[in-house]
């Protein structure tokens, strides 16, 4: 049993390096091509993993007292989300029109099954904190390298096999800042988008903090951090540095004891951390006001939107934003309770958009918690909140039971994400960077004593019994 349980905590470690991959080779299982989720390689580890934890479940049952509201939260959610195909709204077109489209509610409810299936996964098997921050760690390490290689060059690299996207400054759609007769191309990683990968660098930063208040040797992590964050900032997503702001102040808050006591590395870093900021605030400063420039005129904005009309990249994602909240508003009003089912709010919005005159196709309104409500009705909304906030709780409910600094660092990453969902979609729709959201939530949550993080010499009380 020992080792089919680490086999498994192994896939579960590979999972969190993966997650920021965009690895999609071939469909898996005979599962339907439409269903985008079917195709990622994630899907092996996550299955080798779910096979060591039907093994191994009996002698390690993760369902403790303090933790049944939660499960029920995130088992509700999985179950809503499965019958709202029922109501979804492609589903109510005739099998002959080209609207019927079934499987776009199916994929959204498998990706939910899944991630359902990882978070029990993980609490089963109970993996050794240290492996999954070393993990975050590694991919900490690949990203940063990546982004700055990006960055420098303004093209992708030529690594397709990983998942890199074709870009190039010149090419249609593609992410660039423009300022004083420049063309910047973001950096894109493995990820589709530069902001997704601020994401990621954004969590696995924070787990470096984690790293370097333990009882680890902290090289790696006083190296890693100032290029970690120069990555960051090389991705200029405004809503990864608030979310990156947002951890880190809780992280102190968490861990300021130990900081206390590890004064002289935290300053160690620090400083490499602020001489990394101010060099990139003196190369890339017109950049940056272009990005952090406030955003005017919005009503002539929406009419060049209208019109078709060119904007600046900054002022068309203001307004485009703008658009998609207020049309997930009325949908909301339409359909306050049930939603239009899972992963049929773009389709919806599409509906929506063809009636008006503004130049856009449909998508997601950049916010988690409207794009739950709008696809779940207020019942999903509800579990999702509960689900998710409920875990953060609970983890820092964990952590003051038995303080660890790798623990906070993950509740810091996982809360930074619930900030950047206010801004963005991708930790509710992306399967691969749900996987990483839904893991930074359940990790804190494990019973200290399977930690494998906290400190022998730590004399702090254990915790109740929660059996």
């Amino acid at each position: 049993m020992r080792i089919i349980r680490t086999v498994g905590q192994l896939q579960l470690a590979l999972l969190l390096i993966l997650a920021g991959l965009w690895i999609r080779p071939f469909s898996i299982w005979g599962l339907p091509s439409t269903w985008y989720a079917a195709r990622f390689i994630h899907l092996i580890p996550l299955a080798i993993a779910l096979i060591c934890t039907t093994l191994t479940w009996r002698s390690n049952a993760p369902i403790t007292k303090s933790a049944r509201f939660w499960w029920f939260s995130i088992t509700a959610l999985t179950l809503w989300s499965l019958a709202s195909q029922g109501w979804a709204f492609l589903n109510h077109f005739p099998p002959s029109s080209p609207n019927y489209h079934p499987e776009i509610a199916a994929n959204s409810a498998f990706q939910g099954v899944l991630m359902l299936g990882w978070v029990w996964a993980v609490a089963v098997l109970k993996p050794p904190i240290r492996w999954m921050v070393a993990a975050l760690l590694l991919a900490l390490a690949l990203h940063s390298i990546i982004t700055v290689i990006q960055a420098w060059q303004q093209h992708s690299v030529g690594l397709s096999w990983l998942g890199e996207f074709n870009t190039y400054p010149d090419k249609d759609g593609s992410s660039v800042l423009t300022a004083t007769g420049i063309r910047w191309l973001r950096p894109y990683g493995f990820l589709p988008h530069p902001n997704h990968l601020g994401g990621v660098l954004t969590v696995c930063l924070l787990a470096c903090g984690g790293w370097l208040l333990g009882e680890q040797r902290v090289g790696l992590a006083v190296m890693l951090a100032p290029v970690g964050l120069y990555a960051l900032l090389l991705t200029f997503s405004r809503a990864a540095w608030l979310g990156f702001a947002v951890g880190a102040i809780l992280f102190v808050v968490l861990s300021w004891r130990t900081l206390w006591r590890q004064w002289r590395r935290v300053i160690i870093t620090l400083v490499a951390m602020v001489s990394t900021s101010i060099l990139f605030i003196a190369g890339y400063w017109p950049l940056i006001v272009e990005r952090a420039a406030p955003i005017t005129g919005i009503a002539l904005q929406e009419e060049a939107i209208q019109s078709g009309q060119t904007q600046s990249t900054e002022a068309r994602s203001v307004s485009d934003r703008r658009v998609y909240t207020a049309l997930t508003w009325g949908i909301i009003r339409d359909f306050p309770l049930r939603g239009v089912g899972a992963g049929n709010l773009p389709w919806k919005i599409s509906q929506r958009l063809i009636r008006t005159s503004y130049d856009l196709r449909g998508n997601y309104v950049h916010n988690i918690y409207l794009a739950a409500w709008g696809d779940l009705g207020i019942v999903g909304l509800t579990l999702y909140g509960a689900s998710i906030f409920g875990g953060i709780g609970l983890g820092i409910w964990r952590h003051h039971q038995q303080p660890n600094p790798l623990n906070a660092a993950l509740i810091a990453g996982a809360c930074a994400w619930a900030v950047v969902g206010l801004f963005d979609y991708y930790p509710y729709t992306l399967l691969p960077l749900q996987l990483l959201w839904w893991g930074l939530i359940v990790l804190p949550i494990l019973e200290p004593s399977s930690a494998a993080g906290a400190s022998a010499t730590d004399h702090t009380p254990p915790p109740l019994p929660l059996h």
